[in-house]
């Protein structure tokens, strides 16, 4: 029904997400979802860092911290050019002026969101996810290389 969303604007870069959220009611000491999605790849790494910290810290036990990323962009152009889309990433992103400043090394995402105290319950990368979703499309529909949805509980 929508009454129980709400819409914050923040700046990751220069604010506290969790003091933003915070301000316009969030009770942190109750479980709740939050959906962080198409954010983290335009932050810097330490506003990343933060953000998944505070929220790991301040949030109830149980919550759910719902997020998308990218991984690492591969830097040559043949290796670039295997990832689905990865070369089309990159130009896209450049013409618009807003660089991908975080990205998760391949490998390394449940460990590094583990480093923060949170309980991985679902980690679908680009594979993952055609696989469960667009198998029957064939390859008229796919998942960028790159992109990771991640579901993660606070303990």
């Amino acid at each position: 029904n929508g009454e129980s969303v709400t819409y914050v604007p923040v700046d990751f870069n220069h604010e506290n997400f969790m003091d933003r959220i915070v301000q316009e009611g969030f009770d942190a000491s109750k479980p709740a979802v939050i959906v962080w999605e198409g954010v983290i790849p335009y932050l810097a790494p330490r506003s990343v860092n933060d953000t998944l910290e505070t929220v790991a810290k301040r949030c109830a036990r149980g919550s759910v911290l719902i997020i998308t990323f990218v991984n690492e962009i591969p830097t040559d152009a043949d290796s670039r050019e295997k990832v689905y889309g990865g070369g089309a990433i990159l130009e896209t992103i450049a013409k618009l002026g807003e660089p991908s400043a975080f990205q998760m090394p391949i490998g390394a995402e449940v460990s590094y969101m583990e480093s923060f105290g949170f309980h991985v319950l679902s980690h679908l990368n680009s594979s993952r996810l055609e696989e469960m979703y667009f198998k029957s499309f064939g390859d008229r529909t796919r998942v960028a290389g790159l992109f990771n949805v991640m579901a993660l509980e606070t303990t």
